[in-house]
């Protein structure tokens, strides 16, 4: 009994924790309880995992599209995830994976405590007060991207306008595009030139494709007359691990093979360092791009690997599909190569299917692109391959009647020809016209002769076609 009595405090304990644990993760804040704040703005878009607590709050809170924030909100984004914020006055803060940052609103003015992570402003207005650290920024009208790397060293660029920075000693610089702030993880400011400006992809971009891998451009602005090459780097971890990471030379742009999932890029470059007073590598920021998996097309016919053998004029091939959601028209696109780069065929069709004939003999690839009213890709499908063998029709050797005879019985004329090796069936035409133009009679056997039960007087021209329909 002793027994029961210590576990039984200790299983409701652990079933209480669950419970909360639970909560913290799977739950919506109580409509009552947002009555009363005072509202800053909305969520524009949350990618994962993406939550709020108030100070007063100990649990987590989901937050979805289209949600409001509140006055003292502190917003956290999970792995992999990602939220934008759009507050009262226009100004849009995005926030990265990992982040966390606290909203406070006083009369005269709306601070953003970057606690954790990395954050993006556009159009920053002029009440706006971002806390770094002990350092305060002030963007006036600026697009700023703040990142913190794994030694806790956080960069402040100014991708366009100007912004004034305080430090901790109460200490003010300004910076624009020209001039990065660098705070070290003890809070020490320092501005450095800006080199190389990061242009595309914006941070935290995701792209829908099927495919595993792809290409895609990258830019990027040189801000000083004395780099003239820079190497875009990608990989798949943050450290740039040579085993992981793709390099490609280029200057103010390249195109670079992203894998699917997450990421990371960024330009480094040779210059002269006087401090050390030698040639040294510099990096810029890093950006991180998502490929995701797209599977809002779904080919249905023909499968992958089908082979299609057509007789002449009987190839009809039929390429249907369905969508996971609606679209304006579609673009089927068939070619001889996987990267698509030589097309063999194009059509675009209002319907899930179409139907399209005469593709040579060979090897193809297909797949479909949907589109919206304002031609805005909707889609993109996987890639399927399929063949086609167009049988050539064989002529062989003709007995009788020979060439020029006159046939003058009132009875069908026999005609007769030799088999042909591999051939399992013949076609026997007969035409009015050496072009074969103006058929006569045509008939189809498994045999070497046939009877044709003439009618008409008249000059003939007579020829048999062998096929293999193995």
């Amino acid at each position: 009994m002793k027994n029961f009595l210590i576990l039984f405090p200790v299983l409701t304990i652990l079933t209480w924790a669950s419970y909360t644990l639970w909560e913290d993760f799977d739950k919506k804040a109580p409509e009552e309880s947002n009555q009363e704040k005072t509202t800053v703005g909305y969520i524009a878009g949350a990618a994962n995992t993406v939550k709020r607590k108030t100070e007063s709050d100990p649990l987590w809170y989901n937050l979805s599209d289209r949600e409001y924030v509140f006055n003292k909100d502190i917003i956290k984004t999970g792995v992999d995830s990602s939220t934008t914020i759009i507050l009262n006055d226009k100004t849009t803060i995005s926030l990265d994976e990992n982040s966390l940052v606290a909203l406070e609103k006083t009369n005269s003015s709306f601070q953003i405590d970057l606690k954790l992570g990395d954050f993006s402003t556009k159009n920053t207005s002029d009440d706006l007060i971002l806390k770094v650290k002990d350092t305060v920024i002030k963007g006036n009208q600026a697009d700023l991207f703040i990142s913190t790397d794994l030694n806790n060293n956080t960069q402040v660029q100014v991708q366009k306008g100007n912004a004034v920075i305080t430090d901790k000693n109460n200490q003010q610089i300004q910076i624009d595009r020209n001039k990065l702030l660098e705070i070290n993880a003890n809070g020490k400011v320092k501005s450095l030139q800006t080199v190389v400006l990061l242009s595309s992809p914006e941070n935290n971009v995701r792209l829908k494709d099927p495919r595993l891998q792809v290409t895609y451009p990258f830019t990027w602005a040189v801000l000083v007359d004395d780099v003239k090459q820079e190497i875009l780097e990608i990989s798949s971890k943050e450290d740039f691990n040579d085993l992981v990471t793709k390099k490609v030379a280029g200057h103010q742009g390249a195109e670079g093979s992203i894998q699917q999932g997450l990421n990371f890029w960024r330009v480094s470059w040779n210059r002269f360092d006087p401090d050390s007073k030698k040639i040294k590598l510099f990096h810029s920021t890093t950006r991180k791009i998502y490929l995701e998996g797209d599977d809002r097309i779904r080919l249905q016919n023909p499968k992958d690997q089908t082979e299609f053998q057509f007789l002449p004029g009987e190839q009809n091939l039929i390429f249907d599909w369905d969508t996971k959601e609606s679209a304006d028209h579609f673009l089927v696109e068939i070619s001889s190569t996987p990267n698509f780069k030589s097309l063999a065929k194009t059509e675009t069709s209002k319907a899930k299917s179409i139907s399209i004939k005469d593709l040579n003999s060979g090897g193809y690839y297909w797949r479909v692109r949907a589109f919206d009213q304002s031609n805005t890709l909707q889609g993109l499908s996987q890639t399927r391959a399929f063949s086609i063998k167009n049988i050539l029709p064989s002529f062989p050797e003709l007995i009788s009647p020979s060439s020029q005879v006159v046939w003058s019985l009132n009875e069908p004329l026999q005609l007769e020809w030799k088999p042909y090796s591999k051939a399992n069936t013949y076609t026997l035409t007969i035409a009015k016209d050496l072009s074969f133009k103006n058929i006569a009679y045509t008939q189809k056997t498994n045999e070497t002769k046939l009877s044709w039960p003439w009618s008409i007087e008249g000059k003939y021209y007579w020829q048999v076609t062998a096929y293999n329909n193995d």
